[in-house]
């Protein structure tokens, strides 16, 4: 079988899926670069600065054993000291043999509560346009509710930066939105979906949905490079233009409806509607809320569904920060 419209359209859903997920976790990897190391370790050490009494020493436990816990945690907070000086001094080193002399000032003095508030703050209300998405694809079609939801969360990543400068807050406001406005992507290829792929192509055509797989996977080595190479605030601007110059390739290509598109063959719209026949109506249906809230199979694909989604964003999210505070690894290294 030769080049199809529905074949070109799997590439170009394929990536905007890809660009989609490099968009959710461009931050997960500048923000390693972004904070300085002792800010995080200073917070941690805050709630470490005194002696934590266990359960043993609640119970009445002798004053030797206090003392040897004491003792031992009074090493670790030294050992630790230690190697924070040696990293200032090393760091310090090198800035002073390049040139600076000083201090990075463009390294945010973030605790970890901080740091936590702005990476968590994409999902607050991500979860809550879900349904508004498909609602608006029936209406307004994918071309636009797909093409314009991504492109909006490229024209924030280039503000990013920016805001990250003005104030944690503003980073976490703008973060908000583009999880708010991401939402809105995924169930809107569905119409998409129902328009354009005869049912016996669409366990095939639904692959397409795995180039959110793709983007979160090239986006931590090329963030990483970007950043060793051209500084933090770049990982934003590059993701953004790859998703600004995938727009231009959707707008161009996507059309919702076989009879709007421009450019299809005569074989392939017909075949498309004579595959799909009575598939697509506009008749509005009766839901059965009330068969779906209290099928057991339904809850356990929501709890399986959760635990997964669970697992992987935390995984995401805190990855990269927890390599680079634990063992010490660069933003390259981490990606």
């Amino acid at each position: 079988m030769g080049w199809t419209v529905r074949r070109g359209y799997w590439y170009v859903c394929f990536f905007g899926f890809a660009c989609n997920y490099m968009i959710r976790v461009n931050l997960n990897i500048a923000i390693t670069a972004m904070v300085r190391t002792n800010a995080a370790v200073s917070a941690s050490s805050d709630t470490t600065g005194s002696c934590v009494v266990t359960e043993k020493h609640a119970g009445g436990a002798s004053v030797a054993s206090l003392v040897e816990d004491e003792a031992n945690f009074l090493l670790l907070r030294s050992e630790r000291d230690t190697t924070l000086a040696a990293e200032s001094n090393r760091t310090n080193g090198t800035r002073e043999q390049d040139g600076a002399g000083v201090e990075d000032q463009s390294l945010f003095l973030w605790d970890s509560h901080i740091q936590n508030f702005v990476l968590g703050s994409f999902f607050w209300l991500h979860w809550t346009s879900q349904i508004p998405g498909g609602i608006l694809a029936r209406t307004l079609g994918t071309k636009t509710v797909f093409g314009l939801s991504n492109l909006a969360m490229f024209i924030i990543s280039f503000m990013l930066p920016a805001a990250a400068y003005w104030d944690h807050k503003a980073l976490a406001a703008l973060r908000v939105v583009q999880g708010l406005i991401g939402g809105l992507a995924w169930p809107s290829m569905h119409y998409l979906v129902a328009h354009w792929i005869p049912p016996n192509e669409r366990s095939i055509f639904m692959t397409s949905y795995l180039g959110s797989s793709f983007g979160l996977a090239l986006s931590y080595p090329l963030c990483g490079f970007v950043i060793d190479l051209l500084g933090w605030e770049a990982a934003f601007y590059i993701t953004g233009a790859i998703g600004v110059v995938w727009y231009l390739v959707w707008m161009y290509m996507v059309y919702d409806t076989p009879d709007q598109h421009p450019r299809i063959s005569v074989d392939e719209k017909e075949y498309i509607q004579s595959a799909l026949g009575d598939t697509v109506s506009s008749k509005k249906l009766p839901v059965p809320w009330g068969t779906i809230l209290t099928s057991v199979p339904v809850w356990s694909t929501m709890l399986v569904q959760w635990g997964v989604g669970w697992g992987l964003h935390t995984l995401m999210t805190q990855g990269p920060s927890y390599l680079k505070y634990v063992y010490g690894w660069k933003p390259s290294q981490v990606s």
